[in-house]
């Protein structure tokens, strides 16, 4: 099991981890905050280089730089196909709606992924061939943590709400950002790729910049305003939050906040804002 350092929450797992699963290692690393300065990256790809040697222990076999290299290429292909359907699916919201859109991002954590890159291929092919689609109803841009909750999702399409665009972490914010190619040392380049990302709110970002991105997708995709899904207990998104709201609210951007979490049971706080957001923007 692989767990990151990238918050307070994933520290304490893996320590849990250790304690509570005695059958399965823990493979932990640190993630260097200070990531765009040289020893930021040299910190990360030291770490990346102690994971390789774990794997290699666990399954006997040496890890080579060609087939990390070779791993890249193919992770950078399906990141480009996956900003290409995010945009398709922009243009398609009558056939994409938010629960299809959220399957297709989520289903590539579930396989393997040149298996997922080629039905990524045919889908985007099948996207690229038909007409753009008129859309009657609300176009907003999601931000937060995770937006897989198939209620909520639901509950944009009960009130007509069509997804054109996200900063979401487990979604946009994870596959748009590419590693280098061919540089020799892709151990590094990977590490080079967190230097690189902008608008995590688990990465060093004094400057909020995922306001910019915010904002920038609201206007380049016309929509009529932002959905703040607040993971409850996430403190990353909690500190960010109002930072980021304010920012919107000066924008003259519409936005509205929605709590979720894991285990939620009851929609009707979500549905019924939902319902005044989409009025609103109506």
């Amino acid at each position: 099991m692989i767990i990151p350092g990238l918050s307070d929450s994933l520290k304490a797992l893996s320590q849990n981890w250790k304690q509570g699963v005695k059958n399965v290692k823990c493979l932990y690393i640190a993630c260097g905050q200070n990531r765009k300065i040289k020893a930021g990256i040299d910190f990360n790809e030291k770490q990346y280089i102690k994971l390789k040697k774990e794997l290699e222990e666990i399954s006997g076999e040496k890890i080579h730089g060609s087939r990390v290299e070779e791993a890249i290429k193919i992770y950078n292909g399906h990141r480009k196909k996956m900003i290409e359907f995010s945009e398709l699916a922009s243009t398609h919201p009558v056939t994409v709606s938010p629960s299809s859109r959220c399957m297709v991002l989520e289903s590539s954590y579930m396989m393997d992924k040149a298996e997922h890159l080629k039905l990524l291929e045919e889908l985007n092919e099948s996207l690229r061939n038909m007409p753009e689609e008129k859309w009657k109803g609300g176009k907003v841009v999601t931000t937060g943590a995770i937006a897989n909750s198939k209620s909520v999702l639901e509950l944009f399409e009960k009130n007509k709400l069509a997804i054109v665009g996200d900063e979401i972490m487990h979604e946009s914010v994870h596959f748009r950002t590419l590693a280098d190619e061919g540089t020799g040392n892709p151990i590094r380049a990977l590490a080079k790729r967190i230097a690189d990302a902008e608008g995590c709110m688990l990465l060093y970002d004094p400057e909020k910049k995922r306001a910019d991105l915010l904002t920038d997708k609201v206007k380049k995709h016309n929509a009529d305003g932002v959905v703040y899904l607040l993971t409850k207990f996430c403190d990353s998104d909690e500190f960010d939050c109002p930072i980021i709201r304010n920012r919107l609210n000066k924008e003259g951007i519409k936005n509205v906040l929605i709590e979720v979490d894991q285990q939620m049971t009851n929609f009707e706080q979500a549905g019924t804002a939902l319902q005044t957001f989409a009025d609103m923007i109506g």
